[in-house]
């Protein structure tokens, strides 16, 4: 089973969790484990899903995915929202490096954010997960972002959103950041 060596795979790197949640939709079950920031190096809580990788998103490649999002302070309540992430993966949507989802409803409640942002490449936080049939799982980081950032980033590049963001100092883990303006 691909979902106990992706689990495997990640207590390795930062021992057990200190949560775990486990979701359910149609055709699919996801599970998400939660890192506090004191458990890794990454200064940041992490939440990782644990499902989306049933499919392949990239036959050519093997590639298939896992999500990863940091946030500081803690935010649990996005871990529906991370299910619903990787749910769509599971039913069809490909998702890759600078590829966005937008969800129906916020991330969390109250958020005034309804899409993630696959990190361009960057950092590595976990590394990739080779598997028996020659495929591998890509843990891809993922950041909210606001509707006026979606537009941006389709005018311009996730690239340039990413760069933006940091070039301004704006804390892209914090649940409450600031929004970005072009």
């Amino acid at each position: 089973m691909n979902e106990d060596l992706i689990e495997s795979h990640l207590v390795s790197l930062w021992g057990v969790p200190a949560r775990s949640a486990h979701f359910s939709g149609p055709g699919h079950d996801v599970a998400l484990a939660k890192w506090e920031a004191g458990q890794t190096d990454e200064g940041v809580t992490l939440y990782v899903t644990n499902g989306a990788s049933m499919r392949v998103c990239d036959a050519a490649t093997g590639r298939r995915v896992e999500f990863v999002l940091g946030l500081l302070p803690e935010h649990d309540a996005v871990a529906k929202s991370l299910a619903m992430l990787a749910g769509a993966v599971c039913s069809g949507i490909d998702v890759g490096r600078g590829d966005t989802v937008t969800l129906t409803t916020p991330l969390w409640p109250g958020a005034p954010f309804r899409t993630y942002l696959a990190l361009p490449p960057m950092e590595e936080i976990v590394p990739p997960l080779p598997l028996a049939d020659g495929t591998h799982v890509d843990f891809l980081p993922v950041m909210p972002l606001y509707d006026t950032e979606l537009r941006l980033k389709k005018e311009r590049s996730a690239e340039w959103i990413t760069g933006e963001i940091i070039d301004q100092g704006i804390p892209w883990t914090s649940p409450t950041r600031p929004s970005l303006h072009g």
